[in-house]
C-alpha cells in the first residue's frame, strides 16, 4: 500500500539523535535554540519560540496576542479540531466563517464582514492543505479594527501569501511539525512573530512563566520542545525546499491525470501538504484505491461544529464547509513517492474517472 505520507529523517539526523541520547542532554538546549533561529529566519520573522506540538503552539500564539476567557476568535469550521480546541483551552469562544470551495480557506468577504460585526479579539486564519490564505486585505482590516491576526500554519510550511511568507504576516503564527507535515519532526511546534512583546510573552508562557530558573514572573505552562526535536527539525529544514519542489512536481502529474473531471481543492501557490479531490462518489473511490494499493485519507469527514463533543453547542449554517466534508479525499503527494508509485496513483485515478 502506498502510504499517504512518509516522513523524511536523514541518516545525519539519526546519528545526531543518537549522540543526543548518549549525551544525556534531552531537554531544550542549543539545538532547539538553533532551530528557533533558523525557522524564524526561513519564515521571515524576528523570533521563533519552539513548543511541544502544533496545538500548544496555537495555544501559546493566541495567549501571547492577548486572547483571554470570554473573548471571541474568528476561525474556520473546516480544519483539524486543534484549531478550535486551542481557542477553547483559553476560555475563549470560537466564531466560524464559511470557506471557499476552491481553496478550503475562509471566504475573504465573509471574514471581513464578521470582523466588523462580531467584534472578535483575534482572527485565526487557517492555511488548509498547504493553500496559503491571502492576507493583505485582512491584515489591513484587522489593524484598522484593533483585531489580532494569528496564522494557523500547521499545513503551510514554505507557502507564500499575497502579503509575504505564511507565518510572517499576522501578529503571530503557529506551525506544527507532526510526522505527516511538509517539515516533519514527529511532534513539535513553533510560534513565529515580528513583535518583541509577543515573543517575550510567548517564551515565558511555554516555560512556566520563568525568566530565570525558579523565578516566575508570569503565568505559564510547560510547552518546551525537546533537544531531539530541535536536531531533527534542523535537518528537516535543510530538505524542505526540495521536498516542496517535489510535491509540486507530483501535483502537476496528478492534475494532468485528473484533468477537469473532478475539482481539486488547490491554489496556484500551494505547497501541497495534501492533494485533495472533491468527489461525490468518495466511498467508491476510497474502495477502488484500496484495492489498487493506493493509500488515501479524508481531511476532514466532519466540520468542527458538527463533532459529537460539541453537540448543540455551536449553531450556524456553513454550506461550503459541509459540502467539502462530504466530498474530500486526499491521495499521496509526498516527496518520497517513486516514479512508479506516482504513476500507480495516477493510473488508479484515471481509470476510476474514466
Amino acid at each position: 500500500m502506498i502510504p499517504i505520507a512518509v516522513p523524511y529523517i536523514s541518516d545525519a539526523a539519526i546519528d545526531e539523535v543518537e549522540a543526543i541520547l548518549r549525551s544525556g542532554r534531552l531537554s531544550a538546549g542549543p539545538r532547539v535554540a538553533a532551530f528557533e533561529t533558523a525557522w524564524a529566519s526561513r519564515v521571515g520573522c524576528r523570533w521563533g519560540i519552539a513548543t511541544t506540538n502544533g496545538t500548544t503552539a496555537l495555544v501559546a500564539a493566541l495567549y501571547s496576542v492577548g486572547v483571554r476567557p470570554g473573548d471571541r476568535v474568528l476561525t474556520s469550521p473546516f480544519t483539524f479540531i486543534a484549531s478550535v480546541n486551542s481557542i477553547l483551552a483559553l476560555g475563549a469562544e470560537p466564531v466560524f466563517c464559511d470557506v471557499d470551495l476552491d481553496s478550503g480557506n475562509m471566504q475573504a468577504d465573509l471574514v471581513a464582514e464578521l470582523v466588523e460585526t462580531v467584534n472578535p479579539k483575534a482572527v485565526l486564519a487557517v492555511h488548509l492543505y498547504g493553500n496559503p490564505m491571502q492576507l493583505r486585505a485582512l491584515r489591513a482590516l484587522c489593524r484598522a479594527q484593533g483585531v489580532k491576526l494569528v496564522e494557523d500554519c500547521a499545513q503551510a510550511h514554505g507557502a507564500v501569501t499575497d502579503a509575504g511568507p505564511a507565518g510572517s504576516v499576522g501578529d503571530a503564527a503557529a506551525f506544527s511539525f507532526y510526522a505527516t507535515k511538509n517539515l516533519a519532526v514527529g511532534e513539535g511546534g513553533m510560534v513565529t512573530t515580528h513583535h518583541a512583546e509577543i515573543a517575550e510573552r510567548c517564551a515565558l508562557f511555554v516555560n512556566h512563566g520563568s525568566s530565570t530558573r525558579y523565578h516566575h514572573v508570569a503565568f505559564g505552562l510547560n510547552f518546551r520542545m525537546m533537544e531531539i526535536q530541535g536536531a531533527i527539525g534542523l535537518h528537516a529544514l535543510a530538505a524542505l525546499e526540495e521536498g516542496n519542489r517535489q510535491r509540486a512536481l507530483n501535483a502537476r502529474y496528478l492534475l494532468d491525470a485528473v484533468g477537469t473531471r473532478v475539482p481539486v481543492v488547490n491554489t496556484p501557490d500551494s505547497v501541497f501538504h495534501q492533494f485533495t479531490l472533491r468527489i461525490d462518489q468518495r466511498e467508491h473511490l476510497a474502495d477502488w484505491l484500496t484495492r489498487r494499493g493506493v493509500g488515501h485519507g479524508i481531511y476532514y469527514p466532519a466540520i468542527v461544529p458538527d463533532q459529537p463533543v460539541f453537540a448543540r453547542r455551536f449553531r450556524g449554517d456553513y454550506p461550503h464547509a459541509r459540502a467539502l466534508a462530504h466530498e474530500v479525499l486526499s491521495v499521496p503527494i509526498h516527496p518520497r513517492l517513486s516514479e512508479s508509485e506516482r504513476e500507480q496513483v495516477a493510473r488508479a485515478l484515471r481509470t476510476f474517472l474514466g
